[in-house]
Formats: C-alpha cells, sequence, structure tokens
C-alpha cells in the first residue's frame, strides 16, 4: 500500500521528465535544421531557444488574458445567480424555494427545510449572502493574482 502511495505521489515528476524529454528530443530535431542551414552548431541552438522562449511568451501573452477575460464572465454570471437566488428567496420565502428546488436529492432538501423553518429567515439570507459572498471575492482576487504575475513575468 506504501509503494503505491509512493508511486503515485511521484506521478508529477515522471510526467515533467517525460515532458521534457519530448521537448528535447522536439528541439532536437529543430536544432539540426538550423544547423544545416547556418553551418553552425551554435547558432542553431541559440535561434532554437530563441523561437522557443518566444512561443511560450506568445502563449503566456495571449491565453492568460483569454482566461482571466473567461473568469471575469464566470464571476458576473455567479453575481447575477446569486442576485437572483437572494431575491427569489426574498420574495417567496426561503422554504418554498427550497421546496422548489428539483435538482437536489429529497433527504437534503427535507434537511435544508427542516433547518431553515427552525432558523430566522433574515440570518439564513445572510450566512448564504455571506459565503456566496466570499467564494467571489476569493475567486476575483485569484483572478487578479493571475494578471499581476502575466504583467510581471513580462
Amino acid at each position: 500500500m506504501a509503494v503505491g502511495a509512493l508511486l503515485y505521489s511521484t506521478l508529477a515528476y515522471v510526467y515533467l521528465v517525460m515532458g521534457a524529454f519530448i521537448i528535447s528530443l522536439a528541439m532536437e530535431s529543430v536544432v539540426m535544421f538550423w544547423q544545416r542551414l547556418t553551418r553552425s552548431r551554435g547558432i542553431g541552438m541559440l535561434i532554437t531557444y530563441a523561437l522557443f522562449i518566444l512561443f511560450v511568451s506568445s502563449g503566456f501573452v495571449i491565453i492568460v488574458p483569454f482566461v482571466i477575460s473567461l473568469g471575469t464572465q464566470i464571476l458576473q454570471h455567479v453575481i447575477s445567480f446569486v442576485q437572483g437566488v437572494q431575491g427569489d428567496i426574498l420574495t417567496q420565502g426561503p422554504v418554498v424555494y427550497i421546496q422548489g428546488l428539483t435538482r437536489i436529492p429529497s433527504f437534503l432538501q427535507a434537511y435544508l427545510v427542516e433547518y431553515v423553518s427552525s432558523t430566522n429567515p433574515a440570518d439564513v439570507l445572510q450566512v448564504i449572502s455571506q459565503n456566496l459572498g466570499n467564494i467571489v471575492n476569493m475567486s476575483s482576487a485569484y483572478l487578479k493574482l493571475i494578471g499581476e504575475y502575466t504583467i510581471n513575468l513580462f
């Protein structure tokens, strides 16, 4: 059992080594191509590494802003969904809203109805909005860190 856990924990390193090996094989063929054109292995390696760095950095420039844009769109949808749920709970009441949910198991629905019935509805709304607000704030902070990291990278 311990051997399996050890092998599983080293799997990330195996993937890293395999990926590095594949990249080195691909780069070796590109180096050989440039070596034939320039008649110098050093210049071929320099051109190959420059192209590799250009390729990786352009990936960061293109992909990271796209991911940040998608993340902000997801956050906007989550915020509008949370506001809709809060509005529905305020208009219908928490018990009626929970009973109208069809995508949760019946035992969970019964537990939530029992919990909401025994507590103050204002407290329930406050807890729900506070927890969802924490999730949205954490997600936006994470996206901000990704953006700052990308900007600082260049």
